[in-house]
């Protein structure tokens, strides 16, 4: 199983690299048309530890009692952003901080006044992430009033993460990390998702600066979640693994803490019933909790990418 792959991350290295961008299998192409209308198709949520079918309220609930929870996505996936708005409203009132990919390390949004003009406040890129699409997501974040930071790496840190091989990332960030390093396993890992991330085009020369911009990014994330205990991460399905992402960094920093991955997936149901248990049996260890949507529209990248 591979995530949606996103364009060649080396072309963006040359234009802009703020949202270098989504994250690991997760689309950096934007659809004409998002489809913002309430969805009356809430998909499935499924537990990896037994495989048993839950109930929002069921996740909610270990959401609500958790740490650090992480909230993936398809970022172009309307329905995604719109479910976890819905899941956050299931929470108490300003019980949570939310951390937000989309916003720049550190950053915090200031109520008041109106959504978007405070978001690009706090780092957000309006064409970059495709305004409107996360709006439902922001709103429900504000509605249940709770703080608001960012967690991205900044926009113009990015491209000497990439050239340093992470050595220019901020010091609480590279302390993090040495908390949390890859094996050699991991290390295949990831390497494996960045290649098929972007459809075995990109050199192989590229993917050590390219896993410590993923690296980066998921303990900048982790940095401030973990300095805004309890807090709900909320980022592409890349950062929101268990074996690779923000998770991993949390375990082994803080072991003693309660976190909770949960992965935002697409999946067409009139495929046959053994090919979606073999989707999930893939995914059990890479989070707690996988919630199946129908897929969005799109274009093939890679077709694109091929004809080249």
């Amino acid at each position: 199983m591979r995530l949606p792959p996103f364009p060649p991350i080396w072309l963006l290295l040359k234009k802009h690299l703020s949202l270098v961008l989504c994250s690991l299998g997760c689309l950096l192409f934007l659809p004409t048309a998002w489809g913002l209308d309430p969805l009356p198709v809430k998909g499935s949520i499924v537990r990896m530890s037994d495989m048993a079918p839950i109930s929002m309220a069921q996740l909610a609930q270990a959401v609500r009692v958790s740490d650090v929870a992480v909230l993936g996505e398809v970022h172009d996936n309307p329905r995604h952003h719109q479910l976890r708005g819905e899941l956050l409203r299931q929470l108490p009132a300003a019980s949570k901080t939310v951390v937000a990919e989309h916003l720049s390390w550190r950053l915090r949004f200031k109520e008041g006044g109106e959504l978007l003009t405070n978001l690009e406040a706090a780092g957000f890129d309006d064409e970059g992430w495709g305004w409107p699409l996360h709006q439902a997501l922001f709103e429900a974040v504000t509605a249940m009033q709770m703080p608001l930071v960012g967690g991205n790496l900044p926009g113009e840190s990015i491209k000497e993460v990439f050239i340093t091989r992470g050595q220019s990332l901020p010091e609480p960030v590279r302390t993090l990390l040495a908390k949390a390093p890859f094996d050699e396993q991991q290390r295949k890992a990831m390497n494996e998702e960045i290649d098929q991330g972007h459809c075995g085009a990109m050199p192989a020369s590229m993917f050590e600066g390219m896993a410590a911009v993923q690296r980066g990014r998921d303990a900048a994330m982790a940095e401030v979640a973990l300095a805004h205990l309890p807090s709900i991460v909320v980022a592409g399905n890349g950062h929101a693994w268990k074996h690779l992402g923000v998770p991993f960094v949390v375990n082994k920093a803080v072991p003693q803490l309660r976190s909770v991955s949960v992965l935002f997936m697409e999946w067409d149901d009139s495929r046959p019933k053994p090919e979606k248990q073999a989707f999930l049996a893939e995914l059990a260890p890479q989070s707690d909790y996988v919630w199946l949507t129908p897929p969005q529209a799109r274009e093939d990248p890679c077709a694109k990418l091929n004809k080249k």
